[in-house]
């Protein structure tokens, strides 16, 4: 239940920063030819600092692809393990860089090879419970099946468009 209920909070997130609302915009789009790398992302960290958000707390939500397309191939991730940070290395991930924590999500968009992030400073985004989770069990004694069902609602908002970029990247 808990990973669908992740699956769907992150569809939300994502849908938000795709359309906001009642014609609410985000600071801005930074678009790269190339693929996503870590001077992509500290060019749109210099963006979010701009706008005199801090980079403690931001999250820059990825597509998988930027990951294994770009991240894990630039050398300032993979040569980081001469430093003594071999998690890249290692686990195939990148966790933070810059300060921000990074996000994978199959659920952020890509269209034609173009590929969208979002950096989000910390407060930028809000979502509140609406109602708690209300779990209820069925046993159906012909096809031997115990059923759960689980509802909730929560709702969210840009609070500060100005602390919100998206960053565009082409899969080369």
């Amino acid at each position: 239940l808990a990973e669908a209920y992740q699956y769907d909070f992150d569809a939300r997130v994502l849908a938000r920063l795709n359309s906001p609302a009642s014609g609410a915009a985000i600071a801005g789009t930074i678009t790269e030819a190339g693929v996503m790398a870590g001077t992509v992302i500290a060019k749109a960290l210099g963006s979010l600092l701009a706008g005199t958000y801090p980079a403690d707390g931001a999250v820059l939500l990825i597509h998988p692809v930027q990951l294994g397309s770009g991240l894990l191939q630039d050398s300032q991730f993979t040569n980081a393990a001469t430093f003594g940070d071999t998690g890249p290395i290692r686990t195939g991930r990148v966790a933070s860089y810059l300060g921000i924590d990074i996000i994978v999500s199959e659920q952020v968009t890509g269209t034609g090879g173009t590929y969208r992030s979002y950096l989000v400073a910390k407060e930028a985004l809000a979502f509140a419970n609406k109602r708690d989770f209300t779990v209820e069990t069925d046993y159906n004694v012909q096809k031997r099946q115990h059923m759960i069902v689980a509802t909730g609602r929560f709702g969210g908002t840009i609070v500060h468009q100005n602390g919100i970029w998206e960053v565009k990247t082409v899969n080369g």
